[in-house]
């Protein structure tokens, strides 16, 4: 028994880390090849890179010096982690899910019942939410902004981060998954989506989408309407590149 308990502790880091490694990796692989989550924005992949790395090293750091550190960490993993399995829907929950319990278990359950690892933890579930709130409001006042301006032919139009998002969703920012879709906007942006959600409604939902990519360019000429990267390497996502939807930029 002596030895069963010892080969374990000495081996389930490396074994759990492995089973990380593949399950992460598959998530990365379906995204690349397929039209899944596409290319997220420059804050989103930072979070995605220090989350990756944070589930990769708990295995190893859950139970040593730095258990705090990555407690915090790992409560802005898991709320990755349930953002990602809630866009994905089916298509993502295999894995993902796996990992949300992996890590609730070594975080809650397995670690050493320390009041501060356990706080931390909770304290960051808990501010990792918040930004939701931010992003919500943000989009409220960027939709009230584009309706009201929408009545003077966009004169005067107080821009920001998301009424660029705003303008340019369904084709360059994609706002759900979807199985049967065409060739999907390549770019994820989790603010404007949660924004979108958590109010229910596009501003600029009677325009055609040939209607959406004038007023883009006319808003923001200095800026491409086709984003240099697809939303996948598959035949459909690359057709994204040829749409006529487009040509009026040539």
């Amino acid at each position: 028994m002596h030895n069963f308990k010892f080969l374990y502790a000495k081996w389930f880091p490396w074994l759990a880390a492995g089973i990380n490694v593949l399950l992460l990796a598959l998530i990365v692989l379906r995204n690349v090849l397929f039209q899944g989550f596409c290319v997220p924005v420059l804050w989103c992949r930072i979070v995605f890179y220090v989350c990756g790395l944070n589930i990769l090293l708990t295995p190893f750091l859950f139970r040593s010096r730095g258990a705090v550190v990555n407690a915090i960490f790992g409560g802005l993993s898991l709320v990755a982690l349930i953002y990602y399995t809630l866009f994905m829907q089916a298509m993502g929950f295999i894995c993902s899910a796996l990992l949300v319990v992996e890590l609730c278990y070594l975080l809650f359950v397995a670690c050493p019942g320390r009041t501060t690892h356990r706080v931390a933890l909770a304290s960051m579930l808990f501010f990792a939410l918040v930004p939701s709130v931010f992003f919500a409001l943000s989009y409220r006042d960027a939709s009230h902004e584009l309706q009201a301006a929408r009545e003077n032919g966009y004169k005067g139009l107080k821009d920001s981060y998301m009424v660029e998002r705003i303008v340019g969703m369904h084709f360059l920012y994609h706002t759900r998954f979807c199985l049967y879709d065409g060739w999907r906007p390549p770019l994820h942006d989790p603010a404007m989506v949660i924004g979108l959600h958590l109010n229910g409604m596009d501003p600029l939902h009677d325009l055609t989408l040939e209607e959406r990519v004038q007023l883009y360019a006319s808003l923001y000429p200095d800026r491409p309407l086709v984003y240099c990267r697809a939303c996948s390497r598959e035949s459909r996502g690359n057709r994204y590149f040829t749409d006529s939807l487009f040509r009026q930029e040539d």
